[in-house]
Parts: C-alpha cells; structure tokens; sequence
C-alpha cells in the first residue's frame, strides 16, 4: 500500500496550527433602567432643502410620525452608520459582563474616542434607537502570550451642547492592533428594541425632537425644545414649520 507522506504532513500541519490557535474574547453589557444591556443603534444623515419641504408638510400634516423619515430612519445615513454599547456615562472597564464570556489573557489600554461633529450649516436628521446589545468581540491568534485590548468609542458632544445629552457607545475593540470581529448573532440576544429617538438639527440648533416612546432612557429632553410625538399641538407644529422654513 501507498502512503500518501504529503496528505499526512498537511493534516499534522493543521492540527499543530489549530493547537496552537488561542481565542480572545471581550464581552461588556451596560444594566440601565431600561434594561441590562442598553445598546443603541445610530444614524445620521444630512438632508436636502426639498426634504425640509416634505417635512414642514408632514408636520404641518400632524403626520411626520407615519413618514419614511421617522420609520425609515436608517436609510438616512450618509453621514454615520453603526450601533455600539451605551456606555451611560461609565468606563469602560467599570461596565458588566453578566454571563462572564470574556477570556482573562488580556489587559486593558486606554480607551480611543472619536467624537461626531456636524457642520454649522446643514440640517442633519439624527436618530437613535434603543435595543438590546451585549457587545462581544473576538479574535483568535497563534500567540498565547497576553495581549492588550483597546476599545474604540463613539461620543455625540453636539447632544451635549445641544440637549444635555450625554451619549457615548461602545464601538470596536482591537487587540494588539488587531481589529477583533463582533460577534453580531450572540450580541443581539433578546433582540429587543426600546424606541426610536430623532433630531432634526438645522444650523447647530435642534428644530425638533421626535418619539413615540417619551421619557425613555436616556432621552429626557427639556420642554424648551420642540417635540413631536403624536399629539403635538397646533401651535407647537406652526412654530416648527416656521423654523423648518425660515433660511
């Protein structure tokens, strides 16, 4: 009989790499008044004079809520895309990991922000919803030795300026450099969602707050900005069609 010396060389090859393959894990969730692990999905997109008109009709309609542009809202999205973990305030490192699915052969280093600004001309219809995340990244290496976890964060300041809001999420992690791959199917979990949150900013100022889920964490928003939610008053509308209008 034959013996085939390269097959048996390949397969030893592989089962040495596998061996020798280590998996890093980092998992956080964030517990909030909502729920135990507080995500948020993001988008935000510049829009047109023509969209402004369409919205000063809705509006005007009593009838934005029903619109693609609240219920659609991710397809307004040129501007960012992406979904995270609220950090609510918290360090990283100071966050949960209620099923304990981190793997304990990394360190942490200081975390990287990047914050989202908009121009100071420009409407931007901004929008945040509310669900279920359990942020899991991964990365397998052929190196056992311990590593160093870096997270990368998202914050939205212009919230802060605009609508003392303080919302930062949790994004990507990398290791050693190493961007490390979320795990999106175990991450959704329960797979809720809380509710739609929307802004419509024009020239660095908020025009109106949109939400069929008042005083939802952490949107609690001040009676001096605009709100649509369903059973907004005439006159509050006229106000935002004016503004919505005026150049």
């Amino acid at each position: 009989m034959r013996f085939n010396m390269d097959s048996s060389n390949q397969l030893k090859g592989e089962e040495r790499d596998h061996a020798e393959t280590t998996d890093f894990i980092f998992a956080r969730n964030s517990p909030t008044e909502l729920c135990e692990c507080h995500g948020m999905e993001i988008a935000i997109g510049k829009l047109s004079k023509k969209d402004l008109n369409t919205i000063a009709i809705l509006v005007e309609g009593n009838s934005y809520l029903d619109s693609e542009y609240f219920n659609d809202w991710f397809i307004y999205d040129n501007v960012l895309h992406e979904n995270g973990l609220y950090l609510n305030g918290q360090e990283v490192q100071e966050l949960g990991d209620k099923n304990a699915l981190s793997t304990h052969n990394f360190e942490f280093e200081t975390s990287e922000e990047s914050e989202v600004k908009l121009q100071d001309k420009g409407v931007y219809l901004c929008t945040f919803r509310n669900e279920t995340i359990y942020f899991i990244a991964e990365k397998s290496l052929m190196d056992s030795t311990s590593k160093t976890v870096k997270c990368q964060i998202t914050c939205y300041r212009f919230l802060q300026e605009m609508a003392d809001l303080d919302i930062s999420i949790l994004k990507s992690a990398t290791i050693d450099g190493e961007n490390m791959e979320r795990n999106s199917t175990s991450e959704e979990e329960s797979g809720e969602i809380y509710g739609t949150h929307q802004f419509l900013i024009k020239d660095g100022e908020i025009i109106f707050y949109a939400t069929t889920d008042k005083g939802q964490m952490p949107f609690y928003i001040d009676d001096s900005i605009f709100e649509l939610n369903g059973e907004t008053e005439e006159d509050v509308r006229s106000e935002i069609i004016h503004l919505l209008k005026s150049k």
